[in-house]
């Protein structure tokens, strides 16, 4: 009997297998699975003890699954035989090479050594890489992660990982890590201009350096560059507006837009979420995500640009504010829309998707100035406790108001619609004094005077 846990890491390794024909690393099994390495250990131990995998620990990925566990997966997958199967996870002996990343270098100006984290990271901190896929020798291969963007129009952006073949000889529009003598590193393409040497990097708003033959050293020639596209994310578009709006008053309509995962919108004044949305996004560590937003309320006055532009990163997720005023009594409608999705990475624009969705909408109530919720919410309790339909139809017959159409057929509807009526003709005063006359021992609020 497995675990549950144990279960998942054999589910994982087994679907990884079919995917990419080779087993995966124990970083990967922790990654993936949300578990420590340490507890991807122990489970592969159990798994090996149980005689679902058999492991090689001087192989890298040397991890096979046994017949016994292929017997598991048989059934699932009626189209593919027992023979082929164990073909497929056979094939963690085909030849590769461990390449370890052994520090930062600079694709913009150069960076003194030691402030890179240049020096070997620890075990995990490597490549596995098919021998196939580099030509010539495999031994002393190494990875530097790039920071900049000077060797953008080489398709090496900020993050991305070279593989680096170890030298101090370069030709003519070699792409090299170079030490000079000012004890700095950086990444350029290498040209001989006879006396002088010129690292040139590949972006038009970067220039040349040039240095003496003695000034600087050819470190290791690129040879694959490993690039690390943004992961796809769920935004989270939230939007609030305050706990009382009022016809013909300003108010502020908050939206943030944020990772999923991020907290809550933290208000520096007092007000109430209306909605939370989700938004299939990008997101770029290294760099920065853009979003056009646009508000849309026919029933209010925008008072500023009703489209805004926020822009996002792993630090900061702002909040953007709307002054809208309400022109009519009642409730409206606040439709919030992102028009369009940039990423950046640093000055540099990746990518520009056009969106136009309606992420949310946000139904609210307006009152009159005189009367404030706590107020209509107590004239509704007391008419709901107090009043029969035929008191209510008395009641407007005093005051002049078309009973008829006021909507709804039931005591609760018809509260709510005279309650509105009142408030749009300014009858609230009379109102509350007629119900007085009719109830003189209930508690009835009174008005503040404006």
């Amino acid at each position: 009997m497995l675990t549950e846990r144990e279960n998942l890491l054999i589910d994982f390794i087994y679907q990884y297998i079919q995917k990419y024909k080779r087993p995966p690393t124990q970083t990967e099994m922790a990654r993936d699975i949300d578990i420590s390495r340490s507890a991807v250990q122990r489970s592969l131990k159990k798994l090996q003890e149980k005689g679902l995998i058999e492991t090689s620990p001087e192989i890298s990925r040397g991890i096979r699954l046994t017949r016994k566990a292929i017997e598991r997966y048989k059934k699932p997958l009626s189209q593919r035989g027992t023979q082929e199967l164990s073909g497929v996870a056979e094939t963690h002996v085909a030849p590769s090479t461990r390449v370890p990343i052994l520090g930062n270098i600079a694709a913009g100006s150069p960076v003194e050594v030691g402030n890179g984290d240049f020096g070997i990271y620890d075990d995990e901190d490597v490549f596995e890489i098919g021998v196939d896929m580099i030509p010539g020798p495999q031994e002393g291969l190494f990875a530097l992660r790039v920071s900049g963007n000077s060797m953008i129009d080489a398709m090496v952006k900020d993050g991305d990982i070279v593989i680096m073949r170890p030298t101090h000889e370069a030709r003519n529009g070699d792409m090299v890590a170079v030490w000079l003598s000012d004890d700095t590193t950086t990444l350029k393409y290498f040209y001989n201009e006879g006396k002088k040497i010129r690292l040139q990097p590949a972006n038009p708003t970067m220039g040349p350096i040039y240095v003496d033959w003695e000034d600087v050293q050819v470190q290791g020639k690129v040879m694959m560059v490993i690039r690390q596209f943004p992961q796809q994310i769920t935004w989270r578009i939230d939007a609030a507006v305050p706990d009382e709006v009022l016809v013909n008053r300003a108010f502020e309509l908050a939206v943030s837009i944020r990772p999923s995962t991020a907290p809550p919108m933290n208000f520096e004044k007092s007000i109430g979420l209306s909605f939370s949305e989700q938004l299939e996004g990008s997101w770029n560590e290294k760099g920065a995500t853009k979003f056009n937003i646009k508000v849309i309320a026919p029933d209010c006055e925008v008072h500023d640009e009703p489209q805004k532009t926020v822009i996002v990163d792993h630090n900061i997720c702002p909040i953007m504010y709307f002054l809208l005023t309400p022109k009519s009594i009642g409730q409206i409608k606040i439709v919030v829309t992102v028009l369009q999705e940039q990423q950046w990475l640093g000055n540099t624009l990746l990518k520009t998707k056009a969106i136009e969705q309606v992420v949310g909408s946000l139904k609210i109530e307006v009152s009159s100035h005189n009367l404030s919720r706590t107020i209509r919410t107590t004239l509704r309790q007391n008419f709901e406790a107090l009043f029969s339909l035929a008191d209510l139809q008395m009641l407007c017959f005093d005051l002049y108001i078309p009973y008829e159409n006021l909507e709804g057929t039931t005591i609760q509807s018809k509260t709510i619609a005279l309650i509105q009526y009142c408030e749009m003709h300014g009858k609230i005063p009379e109102l509350l004094q007629k119900c007085y006359q009719m109830r003189p021992h209930v508690q009835w609020p009174i008005l503040k005077q404006n």
